[in-house]
């Protein structure tokens, strides 16, 4: 099953985003900020924005077709139709697209920049509100869901490292994991990681933030604490 979410701006209460998601995310996507299109993230650095889900328990075929339906009626800010900073049409779901054009303006827009450049002044809220939604998605699973998204992540990571440093260096990947315990700021355990970078690439924070948090560097790394498992 799935459904259909709008981002509406408070400043002036116009809709500016239309998109769906899976019934299987338990509504991760219509709340997470990251993996948005450039247009998104030049409207919420200028302004809070609320979210509300329009159509809920239909099928995927349905909730592409509302998609279409809502983008056409609401207009496109790339085409001058509407206020909709949506790139596409709608209807493809995440398997969008993109002209040369429109790819080598998206990577100029994220070129060098930070999370706390994209998202301006409402950084430290979009921080604290994607904390939150990592924090809800992770506690409605079951913990077998959650043993098995931890190693589907480490299987991928491990892959991915082991075959990146035998093209570099020629020679198979040192075994230097090491596993990590991940807790709130006020000391809430919230799950375990076999490894700084499989950590990394979930929770989407720097390797090198969190390796920081770990050697007492630094406070926290994108809001978490962080320790080795002894």
């Amino acid at each position: 099953m799935a459904y259909v979410y709008k981002h509406t701006r408070l400043d002036n209460n116009e809709i500016f985003y239309i998109g769906i998601g899976s019934h299987l995310d338990n509504y991760k996507r219509a709340y997470v900020t990251y993996k948005r299109n450039y247009l998104w993230y030049k409207i919420i650095k200028k302004t809070e924005y609320i979210v509300d889900i329009l159509f809920d328990n239909i099928s995927w075929e349905e909730a592409c077709e509302k998609e279409e339906e809502l983008i056409k009626l609401y207009g496109k800010i790339s085409n001058k139709t509407g206020s909709l900073c949506n790139l596409t049409d709608g209807g493809e779901g995440f398997k969008k697209h993109h002209t040369e054009k429109s790819k080598n303006k998206i990577q100029e827009f994220f070129k060098d920049k930070t999370y706390d450049e994209l998202h301006g002044e409402n950084a430290e809220k979009e921080k604290e509100k994607r904390r939150e939604g990592v924090k809800k998605y992770w506690d409605s699973l079951t913990d077998e869901e959650r043993k098995k998204r931890s190693e589907n992540a480490a299987s991928k990571m491990k892959e991915f490292y082991e075959t990146n440093h035998s093209i570099r260096f020629g020679k198979p990947a040192p075994q230097h994991y090491k596993p990590i315990l991940q807790y709130t700021k006020d000391g809430e355990f919230i799950r375990e990681w076999d490894s700084t970078k499989t950590a990394s690439n979930e929770l989407e924070i720097r390797n090198s933030s969190i390796s920081s948090n770990l050697h007492n560097n630094q406070k926290t790394a994108g809001g978490f604490i962080f320790k080795f498992k002894l």
